[in-house]
Order: structure tokens, then C-alpha cells, then sequence
């Protein structure tokens, strides 16, 4: 293309003028380069001038007959040749063994052309016919040379030249195969394909490339005049363009002329004063001048300013980096001066024999630069050390990486002013011994080379301070070799092979100047560098250690993370230690030492297995800052808490219980404090001084926390961001957010909250405001809230109404799940620019097969950069789904055209592979075509994303099909295990990444990012990192059953918080999928996620209950306060959801409110709450019990369901079916009389003697009935390690006089007289104090007999291989399901043995099924 300008002065691409002599044939013209045109983008195009080429092709043929050309042979292909700067193309057939000369001929791009106008294309010595290549190409005369035409173009990028000897169709295929296709029939097609085109692209003659030499600073249309006295030279419109260190004025207005160059340099920029023509500049130079009138002062000013600064200064420094040059632009030997020359990425070589030497351009003729001090040829292709550049004697830094060099020449050593020498991504394997005599050269690049061994002439070079051999083959370091390094001081031994033994760290004995150690990421087990005693940065994580030894004299950095590690040895004390990582390790706990360390700033021991921190750590270390210490096992803090100055704690995941009393009193320097996922019940207070309470982020979601909390967390007055979802909130008082009004980020989420108070509307800094899953029936005016940008009020209760217009048009993101105002926001919405509708609504969510539910968040970023495909219903039949998460990182170009696209891709791949075929590769082709397809766009950006197809095979057979690259992945939930389907594309997630990526010659930099840009190797687009990045998918496949439960599909944001298994274990019985895909996008924010997340989960089959009525406490997840309630036996416990009524928190602990469990826990932590919500009422036969009694017995009720209890109930019932996780319901009945002639009834025990409130015989034995539902997990040898789960409908209280110890029994069967029923526990007798009546009586010694009776196993749940199923799931009211309700009309009991009739209904629906 040619370069317009527009308005603003700036160019704009438009068609190229075809000229007239310029011969079109079969879509490819003739095309002509001049020196001095401008190419996209506003730079120079170094293309010199070539011989006019008409094309010879024969009449148009038709192409649809390539297909059935190519199936004759394997040998075959097809290349695409396009016009130069231009669409259009031809397909050209070719073979394996055709070569560009052949092509060239029969596009007739060959020519004799002079010498002087010859582009010699670049050595590149790794190509197929490298040998005989100079024979074909300069096989003219001494005066002419015949040239191949033919230019290839890498994603994109530079264009070369392509040889006379080269193999088009063998680099093409050899491209796609590293792209990940290896089906040779498909190599064959793909090459038809115009889309192929963004990926590599064969041109006929030389494109205008993008980056040309110089850019554009200012350009406009103005009215110029040549300086020359002749009367022709009038005032005219003309183009005129400041362009780097040149003033180009063209003849007319058009940019397709040629312009002419005025050096700036050389010449002046003054003021011109004309009566007639204001506002004027000369411009000077050589002679020649030319006046230019701008239309304002300003205008001429600003020329006036940036050409007066490039005419007063000499330019020393040049970039012609990414040029696509194939020569040195001449004009640039006038610049003498030139000290600093950048070539990097380019096809430069040196001078041929042939090439006289006064033609200059080469690599031979930067010796001209007599001033040169700094050169870079890195990534030419060279292919070897061009001896030429030893004849710069006066280079101080040298980069000649990413070359394919293979060894360095002995002359390099003429370079004696040489310091600094980068030869890194090379395949060198040995060093010329010349090298030691460059006595200046202090820093030696040779990473990422083919080393084996440590190269022997470094123990000679007694001038180098660092040596970087990160990315070599090193298995060990030779005694002999390291005794003679005694001058290094920085060693770089990351990414290698190395394996030292206990006897092989001898060898650091001799490094005794060593400051900087880098061993990360080797096989090393054992490593002990006590002997480094000036030692002050040690990097080691990543490599399985067991023992670490380190000198702690003058240690400052020490990183030990993701290891083995439960101790180090520290000795002496490292009193200069500033920085300890050892995140990811087995510590039990933390040396007491540390706090003895005056200068320690940061601690990082996250995700070990803490039980418990140093006493002095919060008092004693006077500069600790930073303190991470999440996923361990902490159960308290030491309690001394004095002089504490630090400003980040984390302290998430573990097990707190509570605070120490004088933490946030006296840690009064915290900025961020994260207490997420504990057990936390209530908060310390405050002090009382303004000026120390500094907390601006504070995590905590997920604990137990009530009403009272609010008092404290209100006392932070510089609060900006605040996360408390998922805990035990009902209301918060208008006056909370008085003084916080510095909020900027508030999640409510996951609470029971009815109302949200009007003064969180006028907190004048709030932009996120989540509150999705509580009670709310309406929203708050929100016209005062100017900021709010994002609001997430999902899985509400809300009314018609409570969404207004002005409120919409304020918003970025609204996230209405499934309330009832879904369908209105989405009219509402089409109408509000730049809002985005989030979540799912009620209508066209649900399948018949499978639910899904989706969330994702901004984040801390101003632009969200993920996207979502949800195809719940997808393919021909509609009984297929397609999900799909792709992570753009900073940008969102790429996953918005990969989510438009990837439906259509994934059924055309379907199609092309046969019907019914179970085989996967549908899915990698697919990712395939998707990379493909971005085009431009997918050049220089990419995204990671994961695919997720649900394929039907047969009636009721599916398989599912994953594939994924990058950071997005998919888990399964298999049976409560979590599979992991995907595979992380990084160098920690997949260290086979790492070695693939160095054998292309690719590397990593310090953190772990390819090429310093992505922490991904594998990728949808980022083309310009080919080979190192490439889109090649994990693939894996799984024909589902009913042990699958549901799929998580995520992003980066949160999975680098969340693992597979604690995501799984906290929804996993979360039935609605809406609601788990925000929890898990609350959990990662709680944890610290700050980036995008993308999450969406798809549920395979329903639970087994209902999760509006489900309650699983368990007793190690609750503070000693609510222990009493307990009634899980099981140490982890699947999280169970609630539905209007209910609530999880990210512990999995569900609590059921309508039922009664709410009330429970509240009346516990809350003396405000209502007492009879847990208490037992009075039975109208007896007198009334006084409110301390009847609080006491249910006490020591739900305390008599203990272990030994359930056991036996199970252990009576294995010969059952194997249980599966239950929801369950806590709630407590009325009491009811009990008489000795006891019968059942709904499954409790009841009296049938019905006394007045006046008879004391009837108060003798009474007994109160507790309806109990209760989810309790018991050992289990199942292949998955998940506990067995029996669920307990019943328990009975009967209140009994003791005599002689002995209960009566007289009047019960016989069956109970032993203590057991069929179906039942034993019963537990727990003896009770005795207390007076409300007539003045004494209540005799009495015992609390528990009645336990297991409930009976439930159909299984509809899922995506079942038919529709009856109805099994208990309303929320308390009231029993149809299954037991119609077992209980038909006469059979609901306990015991009289289960008979349940069980037959059971038989029946199995056998339905």
C-alpha cells in the first residue's frame, strides 16, 4: 500500500496507483521500488531500485481442481503468491523438490539486472541447500545477475528474499508443522487457504513493509516555495513531511511522488518574515531553500522547535532495528559521527566475492564508523561470527545473539576495548581460549547456548565479575574447572541439568568471592553452600530440594520456594537478611530464630503447613513489612503484639479462630490485611487514636463473621477496598458507611441481607459494589454514586422497579443473574453505550442435559480482557454444548474475535472429521484455525483460552473434549476429586515447556516470561514469538458417567489463587451453577486476585438435594463457640449450597436460615437475637421449662450425636449402596409428650397418652422430639478418598426419671430393649441435672436418649444420561419429600424396618431407569 494523510496530518493507508506501463497477468503486476519512497507507517523503505518483472503466467486456471491434483501424491502442495501490496494472489502448484528459481521462472519474477542495483538476499546456513545456493544465485555475468523475485513474510513480520536453491513449499510446511500440524493431508490444504496469509505469505517482488528506517514526526499539505530566483517558483500546495532527521517536500500534495530529502543536519531552520505570507519557515541546506507557510503561529512554532533541535544536534545514536534490511541504507555512512547502531532483527550479510567493494551496505562496511562503540546484529541469521566486525577496533558492547551461531573466531580477540559480549540463544558448545586475552571484557553473555560443560577458558579470563550460563545442558560443575573462578562473583546456573550430590558441593569451596548464586530450576537435592561466606543472593526454588545449607554471614535474598523443604540451615544467624522466601514448601513451622534478625523485611511462607508462628514475630522483628503466611494451618497468633510496623499481612486459609486482642490496636502501619477463608467469629477492637488505623485493603470473606464486626471494620477511616462476602451478616446499619468514604470497592456477597442502606449510595469514591446472593427485594438510589461502575446484585430477590435508566447509563458492568429484572435490564441495556450485561438470566440457561452459570470481574484492570462462549445447546441436534474461557491479559482484541468465532470453527472442524468418530483431534485443528484466523490482529497480541466441547455419541453417550493453551484450564469433579483436564503452558506448570522453548532458541527471563513479554508458552496468536510461543493445544478427552458432576472452567485469575481441589470441594454441592461460578470468582478476589477472572461451571447432574435446604457444619470448621451445633463428623466437607434461604461460605460450611440453623447460630454469637429460635417449646401436657433448661438439653442433644453412634448406624447399613454426598436440613421441632406406650410417627417417637398441663404422672416421662437432618461423613475405601456420607432425619430427647442408673423398658418391644432398632443408632444416654417446674416441683435425675435414624438412600439425580426423573427434593418449609410422603400415605413407615415400602419404590423407579 501507499500512505495518505489525514486531517490531522498523519498517514493513512489507502490502494496503490497502479502506473501505466505497470502489466497485470493472472493477478500479479509488475512493481516498481524507489529508494526514497515512504512505506506504512510513515518510515523509510530501505528497498532499492529492481528491474521491472512481468509476469509470464499462462491463462487463469481453476482452482477447484487443486484438491483432486494434490490427492495424486504426498510430494505435492499448493503456495499462495500474493501481488505486492495487494490482495490478490494465485495459487501456485508446486512439489517438495521446486525450488524459487522454478517459481520465479513461471511467474516470470526473474530478471537480469545489474549489479549495483542487486538486493543480496541474507546467508541463512540452517536452510536446505545452503552449500549450493551461491552456485544457482550468482551464476550471471561479471556486470548482471539474474534475481529471484520471490519474498516470504514470517507472521507478519521482516521479508526476506528468498534464494535461488530454497524450497518454498518445504518452508512451508516445516512452518505449519511447528505450529502443530502433522496430518500430512491437511499440511497439503492448508496452503490454499487465504487466511494463511497472516501466518506466512510468499509475495511477487518486495512489499512495502511496515517499520521502515525512520518515522514521521510532522507532515501536512502546506503552501511551499523553492528559494531559487526564477519566476517558475510560485507559492504551490505541497506535501511536506519532517521524517527523523529529514525534511521531505514533495512536487505536489501526492505521496507517491518522489520527494525531495533535505539532511537537517547539515542545514538550518530559521523564522521567515513576508508581508503576504504569514507565519512562514526556510529551510536550509546544501544550497537550497524552501519556504513553507503554515496556517497558525502556533503550527510554525512547533515545526520551528522539533527541526531547530534535529539541525543543532548531531545525531550519535541509530535504531534500524525490525527493518526487514538486506543492505545498510548508504545514507546512513553519512552520519561519521555514529557512536550507538541498532540492527538488530534483520537479514544483513557480509559482501559476496563478486560485489565490488565500492558498493557499500555490508556488514564489511560498518568499519567505516570510526566512532562506533556499541553494535547490535542480534538475530540476522547469520548463521556464523562474521569476522568483518573484529575490524571495529573501536566496539566497547557487542550483541550478536540469536544467531545460530556455532562458534566464535579466534580473531574476535583484535578486539581489545571490548567490555561487554552478548552471544546468548546461539548453539555455541565451546569458547575460543583467545577470549582471555580481552582483558576489559567484565561481562560475558553465553545463556541459552548448547553448553555441556563449564567452559575452560573462563577460569583464565581473571576480568570477568559475571558469568551467565542459564539455559545450557550443565549436569555438574568440575572441581578442577571451578578452583580457577575465584574472580566470579555472580554465577547464573538457572535452567540447567545439573544434579550435585552432597559430595559435589565441594565444589563451591573455591568460589569464595561469590555474591550471587542463581541454581533455580535445576534437579538439585541437596545443596549446601556454607563455604560461600561473602554470599548475598541465593536463588534455589524450583528444584525439589530436601536440605538446604546456607552461610548466613552476609546472606541478604534468600529464595527457596517450591521445594521440599521442612528445615534450613542457617549458620551464622543471617543478621543482613532482608528477603526470605520459602513459599511452597513442608514447614511445620517457622525457626524461632528469625525474630532475631533486625533487618528483616519480608517473610513469605504461604502454602506450607504451619500450625503456628514464632511467639515473637509481632513484637521482636523491627522492620518486618511484609508477612505472608496463607494456606497453612494456623489455629491462633502469638498474643504479644508491640512496635509492629507492618504494612502487609496475609493470613488467609488457614484455621483462626480469633485474633490476638492488641493486633489491630498496635499493627497500627497496615495497609492490607487479608483474612479470608478462616473461622473467624468476631474482630478485635481498635485503638483510639485516628492517626493509626491505616488499613486500606481488608479481605474477609468466607469466615463466621456477625453484626458486631461492623463496629470494627467501621473504624477505618482510610478503607479502600473491602471484601466480607460469605459470612453471617443480616443487616448493616445506615451509619457504617458514614465515615468510610474512601471505599472504592465493597463485596457483600454471600450474606442475608435484605436491604442495602442508602449511605453506601453517597460514598463519593465507589465503583464496585457486589452484593449477589443475599435476600434483597430493592436497590437504593444510586444517582448519587457518580463513580459506580460495576454492580453485581445477582441471585437476588429484587422487584420490578428497582433498576432505573439514569443508573444503567452510568455503568460498565451490571450482573443481574437470575433476578427478575434480567429480562428488563436487557432492553434497558441495548440502549446504554459501553455497559456490559453479565451473568446468566432464568430463560435459555437451563438444558436438558446440563445447567451453567458464568462470572468473571474486571478486577483491578480499567478494561476487561476476557470473554466466554456458552453454547449450552450446540450442533446439528442441539444436544451437544460448547463452553469456552479466553484470557487476552492487558489486551481484548484477541479473545473478542476468538469468542465471535469460535462456535462456527469448532462445527467446521466437526464436519470435516467423520460422524461419530470419537477420536479428538476435531478439537486441535480447531484451536488451530482459531489462531489462524485472528489474522493481523493476532500478529503482535495473543490470548490464552481453553475449549470445552460436550459431544453426543449415540442416545445417551457423551464424551467430553477438552483442549486448552496458555493459563486457562478446566478441572472435572469426578466423584469429588478433582481431574485436571488442561494443561498449564508455563515454565512452573509445565517444566517440559521450559526445555522445548530453549531448544528453539527461545529463553526466559528472570521472571519467567518468554522473551520478557508472556508467561505462557503456548498461545492463540503472539506470531512474532514464533517458534518459542506456538498454539498447539493440550488435548484430552473423557467419556463422561455418572460419577461427573460438573466442569470449572477458569482463567489465570483464578487459578494462581484457587487450586483444583479447593475449588471443587467449595461448590461441589452447590446446585445452582450461577451461584458457584461467583463464588469461586469471590474466593479468588478474597484471596488477593486482582487481575481478570473468567469462570464458568457447568453442572453435569444435579445434586442430591436440593441446596435451598441443605446445612453441613462441620465441627473443626466452626470457632469453640459454635461447637455445640456440630454435627458433621467428617475432618472436610463438601460445600453445600443454599437457595433463597441459605448461605456458603468459602469454608464449605452451608448454614440454613429458614430452617432454623441461622437462628441457631446467631443466638450463639448474637445475645440480640431471638432465643426461641433454638430453644424447645413446651408441650401443652406438661408444664413449662424454664429457658435455661431448655437450652442446656438441646445442647447436650446435638452433643449426643457422637462418633461412635453413627458409626454403628453405618456400619449396620453397608450392605446398602455406597452413599453419595446429601444435602441436609438442621431443624428443631416442637416437643411433643412421650408416654411409655411410645409409637412412630413420621419417623419420630411420640406419646399416645395425653395428659393436662395439671398431671404430674405425665411429667414423669416426658421426652422432647428434635427433628435433626444432619450430613455426616464416615471413612470410606473408595478409589476417589471421599468419605461415605449418612444422612440422619430423626432424633428423639426423651426426658426419663433414673432409677438405680436403669432406664424402664418394660413397655418397649423387644427390638429396643437391646438397645438397637434396624435402621437406628444406639442410643446415647446423656444425664441431666434436676431443676424445678413452673408449679414449684422438682424435676427428677433424668436422661437425653437420641434416637438416630438413618435416612434411606435417594434415587440418583437427573443428569445428562438420565430421563427426566419424579421429584425428590425436600421443600424448604421442613416438610418431607414426595418419595417418603406417598411412602408414608401407602402405610409404610419412614424408620426402622418399615422402610420396606420406600425401598420397593426405590426398586421400581431404578428399574424405570
Amino acid at each position: 500500500m501507499s500512505l495518505g494523510f489525514n486531517s490531522q496530518g498523519k498517514y493513512k493507508p489507502h490502494r496503490r496507483r497502479k502506473s501505466a506501463g505497470a502489466e497485470v497477468v493472472n493477478g500479479i503486476s509488475s512493481a516498481k521500488h524507489d529508494d526514497q519512497n515512504l512505506g506504512e507507517g510513515g518510515k523509510f523503505s530501505p528497498v532499492r531500485d529492481a528491474a521491472k518483472v512481468t509476469l509470464r503466467l499462462g491463462p487463469p486456471r481453476n482452482e477447484s481442481e487443486d484438491p483432486l491434483w494434490l490427492q495424486g501424491s504426498l510430494d505435492r502442495g499448493i503456495i499462495r503468491v500474493y501481488e505486492v501490496d495487494s490482495d490478490l494472489s494465485v495459487a501456485v502448484r508446486c512439489t517438495l523438490q521446486t525450488s524459487a528459481a522454478e517459481i520465479c521462472h513461471k511467474l516470470g519474477l526473474d530478471a537480469e539486472v545489474p549489479l549495483p542495483a542487486l538486493d543480496v538476499p541474507p546467508r541463512l546456513p540452517t536452510d536446505p541447500e545452503e552449500k549450493g545456493a551461491d552456485n544457482g544465485e550468482h551464476g550471471g555475468t561479471a556486470r548482471t545477475h539474474r534475481l529471484c523475485d520471490l519474498h516470504v513474510q514470517f507472521n507478519g513480520g521482516c521479508v526476506r528474499r528468498l534464494r535461488p536453491g530454497e524450497l518454498p513449499l518445504v518452508l512451508q510446511q516445516e512452518y505449519l508443522s511447528r505450529l502443530g500440524l502433522t496430518e500430512p493431508r491437511r499440511l497439503q490444504q492448508e496452503g490454499r487457504a487465504h487466511d494463511l496469509g497472516s501466518l506466512i505469505t510468499f509475495y511477487a517482488g518486495r512489499p512495502r513493509v511496515e517499520d521502515g528506517l525512520e518515522r514521521v514526526v510532522l507532515s501536512g499539505v502546506y503552501n511551499v516555495k523553492s528559494g531559487r530566483k526564477l519566476a517558475s517558483h510560485k507559492w504551490t500546495q505541497r506535501l511536506v513531511v519532517l521524517c527523523g532527521t529529514r525534511l521531505l517536500v514533495y512536487p505536489s500534495t501526492d505521496c507517491g511522488d518522489k520527494p525531495h530529502v533535505f539532511q537537517l543536519t547539515n542545514g538550518k531552520v530559521e523564522e521567515h518574515k513576508s508581508k503576504k505570507h504569514d507565519h512562514s519557515l526556510a529551510f536550509s541546506c546544501g544550497g537550497q531553500t524552501y519556504y513553507v507557510q503554515f496556517e497558525s503561529w502556533l503550527e510554525s512554532m512547533k515545526w520551528l522547535r522539533l527541526a531547530s533541535k534535529v539541525a543543532s544536534q548531531q545525531p550519535c545514536t541509530l535504531d534500524l532495528s525490525s527493518c526487514s534490511l538486506e543492505q545498510v541504507p548508504d545514507c546512513l555512512f553519512s552520519h561519521t559521527d555514529l557512536t550507538c547502531l541498532n540492527l538488530r532483527h534483520n537479514y544483513l550479510r557480509e559482501r559476496p566475492h563478486h560485489v565490488p567493494s565500492e558498493h557499500l551496505g555490508y556488514l564489511d562496511d560498518l568499519s567505516r564508523f570510526q566512532q562506533l562503540r556499541s553494535l547490535n546484529v542480534a538475530d540476522n541469521a547469520l548463521g556464523q561470527f562474521p569476522p568483518c566486525l573484529c575490524d571495529i577496533s573501536t566496539l566497547t558492547e557487542l550483541n550478536v545473539a540469536s544467531n545460530r551461531i556455532q562458534e566464535l573466531p579466534a580473531s574476535i580477540a583484535s578486539l581489545e576495548s571490548l567490555q561487554v559480549l552478548h552471544v546468548e540463544c546461539n548453539h555455541l558448545t565451546t569458547l575460543p581460549a583467545e577470549l582471555q586475552q580481552l582483558q576489559h571484557l567484565t561481562l560475558l553473555g553465553i545463556a541459552f547456548n548448547r553448553f555441556t560443560e563449564v567452559p575452560e577458558v573462563l577460569a583464565e579470563m581473571k576480568g570477568i565479575e559475571n558469568v551467565v550460563l542459564t539455559g545450557n545442558r550443565l549436569q555438574k560443575l568440575p572441581v578442577d574447572l571451578m578452583s580457577g573462578m575465584t574472580h566470579i562473583r555472580r554465577l547464573e546456573l538457572r535452567l540447567n541439568r545439573l544434579e550435585l550430590t552432597s559430595v559435589e558441593n565441594v565444589t563451591f569451596l573455591c568460589l569464595d568471592r561469590l555474591t550471587h548464586l542463581d541454581m533455580s530450576y535445576n534437579s538439585v537435592a541437596e545443596l549446601d553452600v556454607r563455604v560461600l561466606k561473602h554470599l548475598t543472593h541465593l536463588c534455589c526454588h524450583g528444584n525439589g530440594l530436601s536440605s538446604l545449607q546456607v552461610s548466613g554471614e552476609k546472606l541478604e535474598v534468600l529464595n527457596a520456594s517450591h521445594n521440599k523443604l521442612s528445615t534450613i540451615e542457617i549458620t551464622p544467624p543471617p543478621h543482613n537478611l532482608v528477603t526470605i522466601d520459602v513459599s511452597c514448601n513442608a514447614f511445620e513451622k517457622l525457626p524461632e530464630s528469625l525474630c532475631d534478625l533486625k533487618g528483616l523485611k519480608l517473610i513469605d511462607a504461604s502454602r506450607n503447613k504451619l500450625n503456628c508462628l514464632p511467639p515473637r514475630i509481632f513484637w521482636h522483628v523491627p522492620k518486618l513489612t511484609r508477612l505472608r503466611v496463607g494456606h497453612n494451618r494456623l489455629s491462633a497468633l502469638p498474643d504479644r503484639v508491640d512496635n509492629c510496623l507492618l504494612k502487609e499481612l496475609d493470613l488467609q486459609h488457614n484455621r483462626l479462630t480469633h485474633l490476638p486482642a492488641a493486633l489491630l490496636m498496635r499493627a497500627h502501619r497496615l495497609r492490607v490485611l487479608n483474612l479470608s477463608c478462616n473461622r473467624l467469629v468476631t474482630l478485635p477492637q481498635l485503638g483510639p487514636s485516628e492517626k493509626l488505623k491505616n488499613v486500606e485493603e481488608l479481605y474477609l470473606s468466607s469466615n463466621y463473621l456477625v453484626e458486631q464486626s461492623l463496629l470494627v471494620i467501621a473504624g477505618y477511616p482510610r478503607l479502600k477496598v473491602l471484601h466480607m462476602a460469605y459470612n453471617l451478616i443480616k443487616t448493616i446499619p445506615a451509619r457504617f458507611f458514614v465515615r468510610l468514604e474512601q471505599l472504592e470497592d465493597i463485596n457483600l456477597s454471600g450474606n442475608h441481607l435484605t436491604q442495602l442502606p442508602a449511605t453506601v449510595t453517597q460514598l463519593p469514591k465507589l465503583q464496585v459494589l457486589r452484593a449477589h446472593s443475599n435476600h434483597l427485594t430493592s436497590l437504593p438510589d444510586f444517582s448519587q454514586a457518580k463513580l459506580l461502575k460495576v454492580l453485581d446484585v445477582g441471585c437476588n430477590e429484587l422487584r420490578e422497579g428497582s433498576l432505573s435508566a439514569d443508573l444503567l447509563s452510568q455503568l460498565r458492568e451490571l450482573d443481574l443473574g437470575e433476578t427478575q429484572q434480567c429480562s428488563k435490564a436487557e432492553t434497558l441495556v441495548n440502549g446504554s453505550a459501553g455497559l456490559a450485561l453479565l451473568g446468566a438470566g432464568p430463560d435459555g440457561q437451563d438444558s436438558t442435559l446440563w445447567r451453567f452459570g458464568c462470572a468473571q470481574t474486571y478486577g483491578q484492570r480499567n478494561n476487561l480482557c476476557v470473554r466466554q462462549v456458552l453454547k449450552p445447546t450446540y450442533g446439528a441436534d442441539k444436544h451437544e454444548a460448547l463452553f469456552a474461557v479466553f484470557d487476552g491479559g492487558r489486551n481484548a482484541d484477541v479473545p473478542q474475535q476468538l469468542q465471535t468465532s469460535a462456535a462456527e470453527i469448532v462445527q467446521e472442524e466437526v464436519r470435516k472429521h467423520q460422524e461419530g468418530d470419537k477420536d479428538n483431534s476435531h478439537m486441535k485443528y480447531s484451536v488451530l484455525t482459531a489462531h489462524k484466523r485472528l489474522g493481523s490482529v493476532g500478529q503482535k497480541l495473543g490470548s490464552s483460552g481453553v475449549f470445552c466441547h460436550l459431544q453426543r455419541f449415540g442416545e445417551d453417550s457423551y464424551t467430553l473434549h477438552v483442549a486448552n493453551v496458555g493459563t486457562c484450564q478446566a478441572v472435572l469433579c469426578r466423584e469429588g476429586v478433582a481431574v485436571c483436564l488442561s494443561r498449564c503452558h508455563t515454565l512452573v506448570g509445565a517444566p517440559e515447556e521450559g526445555s522445548r522453548v530453549v531448544e528453539v532458541d527461545g529463553m526466559f527471563t528472570e521472571d519467567n516470561k518468554v522473551s520478557g513479554v508472556t508467561e505462557a508458552t503456548r498461545q492463540l496468536g503472539r506470531n512474532y514469538l514464533h517458534p518459542t510461543i506456538i498454539p498447539d493445544p493440550y488435548v484430552h478427552s473423557v467419556n463422561l458417567s455418572p460419577r461427573d458432576e460438573f466442569v470449572i472452567l477458569a482463567c489465570r485469575g483464578l487459578w494462581d489463587y484457587v487450586a483444583p481441589m479447593e475449588a471443587v470441594d467449595a461448590v461441589r454441592s452447590k446446585n445452582n451453577p450461577l451461584k458457584a461460578a461467583k463464588l469461586l470468582r469471590d474466593i479468588a478476589q478474597g484471596c488477593g486476585s486482582q487481575d481478570n477472572i473468567s469462570v464458568v461451571v457447568v453442572r453435569l447432574q444435579e445434586c442430591d438435594e436440593p441446596e435451598d435446604n441443605c446445612a453441613v457444619i462441620q465441627p473443626e470448621d466452626l470457632p469453640p463457640s459454635m461447637e455445640n451445633i456440630a454435627m458433621s463428623d467428617s475432618g472436610e466437607s463438601d460445600a453445600k449450597t443454599d437457595g433463597s434461604e441459605g448461605r456458603t461460605n468459602g469454608n464449605g460450611v452451608t448454614v440454613n436460615e429458614g430452617n432454623g440453623v441461622e437462628g441457631s447460630v446467631s443466638t450463639i454469637l448474637d445475645d440480640r437475637s431471638s432465643v426461641s429460635s433454638l430453644q424447645s417449646t413446651s408441650n401443652s401436657a406438661g408444664s413449662q421449662v424454664d429457658e435455661q433448661e431448655s437450652k442446656a438439653a438441646l445442647a447436650d442433644v446435638t452433643a449426643g450425636l457422637d462418633k461412635h453412634a453413627i458409626h454403628e448406624a453405618v456400619h449396620r447399613d453397608r450392605h446398602k449402596k455406597a452413599y453419595q454426598s446429601k444435602s441436609a436440613s438442621l431443624t428443631y421441632g416442637a416437643e411433643r409428650p412421650l408416654k411409655n406406650g411410645w409409637k412412630a410417627d413420621r419417623g419420630g417417637w411420640v406419646s399416645d397418652n395425653a395428659v393436662d398441663d395439671s398431671d404430674e404422672e405425665g411429667l414423669e416421662n416426658t421426652a422432647t422430639e428434635v427433628q435433626v437432618e444432619v450430613e455426616v461423613y464416615t471413612p470410606s475405601h473408595t478409589p476417589s478418598h471421599k468419605s461415605n456420607v449418612v444422612t440422619i432425619v430423626n432424633a428423639v430427647v426423651a426426658t426419663q426419671p433414673v432409677e438405680n442408673g436403669l432406664h424402664e423398658e418394660k413397655d418397649k418391644p423387644a427390638s429396643e430393649q437391646n438397645g438397637a432398632i434396624n435402621g437406628h443408632a444406639d442410643v446415647e444416654k446423656t444425664p441431666l441435672k434436676s431443676s424445678k417446674r413452673a408449679n414449684g416441683s422438682v424435676v427428677p435425675d433424668s436422661d437425653v436418649i437420641c434416637k438416630i435414624e438413618i435416612a434411606p438412600p435417594k434415587p440418583p439425580p437427573r443428569s445428562y444420561s438420565s430421563p427426566p426423573t419424579l421429584a425428590v427434593d425436600s421443600s424448604t418449609d421442613g416438610s418431607t419429600s414426595p418419595v417418603r410422603k406417598r411412602a408414608v400415605e401407602n402405610g409404610h413407615a419412614t424408620n426402622g424396618h418399615e422402610m420396606q415400602g420406600v425401598e420397593e419404590e426405590k426398586e421400581e423407579y431404578d428399574t424405570a431407569l
